[in-house]
């Protein structure tokens, strides 16, 4: 899922080279395109009053698998995650249910061991009353990672986010987000981990520019995914998002140096790294 690991893209760990009976990809790939049909079918039936939900579907294209939220790297090939989210308006703001399926796009075989997951999430995010630069941006989601095989219920991860933002203050806007996980399994992604950093963006042209954001990591919590508690990482990306039709296409560079805050032989940010990305979101 896209920012699970920031969805921020979602993020798992590793699993055990483990030899689970091959499950064929295309099964699941109709299935997943019979949901997407089908919820299509049903909101095109429906009215915009008769129906409070909006659906969308989004396909994202990594380089790496790497955490969006905690920096290292889980796959050093490429990987794709396709996710159905429905978002209902409410008074306050909007409630969200999110479902995603990750795969290896080297990968042949479905639920081979740490080359596919499933993920889900459901939150809600809302604004501030306050007024000018005041005014915050707050979501809180809840997260399942389910990392393949799924059988085994190994290194899945139950997290919860909160990330507070100021998308109103002029030129650069700040957020932080404070994530709490909790492994089911062996996994060692237990405790506290929290990044913040800086939005802003540059106009090339009439609905074309460029989206920068700068963010650093800290893990605030002792053994979090295998590393020593410190901070991990610091993060610049460029991204130029674009409208082809009723899509919506950004292909993103991702540039990664150590922080250096964490124990030698403990850092889960070991070396500077180069990632590329691209999403491709439409409603339906």
């Amino acid at each position: 899922m896209v920012d699970f690991w920031s969805k921020d893209a979602n993020s798992s760990l590793p699993c055990p080279a483990l030899n689970p009976e091959p499950y064929p990809m295309k099964k699941l790939s109709i299935v997943f395109l019979a949901l997407c049909i089908n919820l299509h079918a049903e909101d095109t039936v429906k009215t915009a009053e008769s129906s409070p939900w909006s659906y969308s579907l989004t396909e994202l294209v990594m380089s790496r698998y790497y955490g969006t939220w905690v920096g290292g790297v889980f796959r050093h090939n490429a990987f794709s995650f396709t996710t159905i989210t429905a978002r209902k308006q409410t008074g306050g703001g909007t409630l969200y249910i999110d479902g995603s399926v990750g795969r290896a796009i080297d990968s042949k075989e479905w639920n081979k061991a740490s080359s596919d997951e499933l993920d889900a999430e459901i939150g809600y995010s809302f604004r501030t009353k306050a007024h000018g630069w005041r005014q915050m941006d707050v979501d809180f989601h809840v997260g399942y990672i389910g990392a393949t095989p799924l059988e085994l219920l190994r290194d899945d991860i139950v997290s919860g986010v909160l990330t507070v933002s100021a998308s109103s203050v002029p030129y650069l806007q700040p957020y932080v987000t404070l994530i709490r996980s909790e492994t089911v399994g062996k996994a060692s992604g237990s405790g506290w981990f929290a990044y913040g950093g800086f939005v802003t963006g540059v106009n090339i042209s009439d609905g074309l520019g460029i989206r920068l954001d700068y963010r650093t990591g800290v893990a605030l919590h002792k053994g979090i995914y295998g590393a020593g508690p410190g901070w991990v990482y610091h993060r610049l990306e460029a991204a130029v998002p674009f409208k082809a039709g009723s899509w919506t296409i950004t292909p993103a560079v991702i540039g990664q140096i150590p922080a250096n805050g964490q124990p030698a032989g403990r850092a889960f940010v070991d070396d500077s790294r180069l990632f590329a990305t691209c999403s491709f979101s439409r409603p339906f």
